[in-house]
């Protein structure tokens, strides 16, 4: 394919190329369903949505203007969009993907392989992901958020992860634990910003045709989560793929 800036080929392996091929899991498709079912996600209202709001999430191009179109439609016509790839999901402080280290590696080894050396890609790899753990994901979103709230005078904090995610897959992360990252990460913008209303929801696309965003409540989500803990684990198991 043609570079950004000129003819360069890019080869990108299937592994590499996992930002283009992701698809709603099993899992998180069983997840997803039982929530609706059971009552746990709930539609947005345009009562339950504030004029103005600095949203947190993931900025995929597939599915940022359905989400944005929607929250618009909803009433929040003045949004400040912060985050990278994976949203919410980078702020939490026990996330994996609160740091780069992965994508780091995955880029240092993408950069070697495109320049004729793929054998010195698969052997420095190891060693960009230590080099690469420093790199903040968390960080970077909270000074994001920072600049919406102090700059832009807003104190609504829609946050959204959405499935399936890109970043969320590389990471190991299912649908039950970006929904416990989002709580986390909810929790840590209460104590660090004061007087801020921060909103939990979640984004599906369901591979169909649909694509839906959810609210949902942290307290009664995180309980839910609690009480199927072996349902989810059982599904898991049967729905590996």
């Amino acid at each position: 394919m043609h570079g950004a800036y000129g003819k360069e080929t890019i080869n990108l392996s299937k592994k590499e190329a996992f930002m283009a091929t992701i698809t709603l899991s099993k899992f998180d498709r069983f997840v997803a369903e039982m929530a609706v079912r059971e009552g746990k996600f709930h539609r947005v209202n345009e009562d339950k949505l504030p004029r103005q709001g600095v949203v947190c999430a993931c900025p995929d191009c597939d599915q940022v203007k359905d989400y944005g179109d929607h929250l618009h439609s909803k009433g929040m016509e003045r949004r400040q969009h912060v985050g990278v790839a994976g949203g919410p999901i980078t702020l939490a402080y026990n996330s994996p993907a609160a740091s780069l280290d992965k994508v780091f590696a995955d880029f240092v080894a993408y950069l070697l392989t495109n320049a004729g050396y793929p054998l010195l890609a698969k052997l420095v790899k190891p060693f960009a992901i230590a080099v690469g753990k420093p790199i903040r994901a968390d960080v970077f979103g909270f000074l994001q958020i920072y600049i919406g709230l102090a700059k832009k005078q807003i104190n609504d904090i829609p946050l959204m992860p959405h499935i399936p995610c890109a970043l969320a897959h590389r990471y190991d992360i299912n649908l039950v634990q970006q929904l416990q990252f989002t709580i986390t990460a909810k929790r840590q913008l209460k104590y660090l910003f004061k007087n801020v209303k921060v909103a939990c929801l979640v984004h599906i696309d369901w591979g169909d045709g649909r694509k839906e965003t959810w609210k949902f409540s942290t307290l009664d989500l995180l309980e839910w989560i609690e009480d199927n803990r072996a349902v989810f684990a059982e599904a898991k198991t049967r729905l590996a793929e």
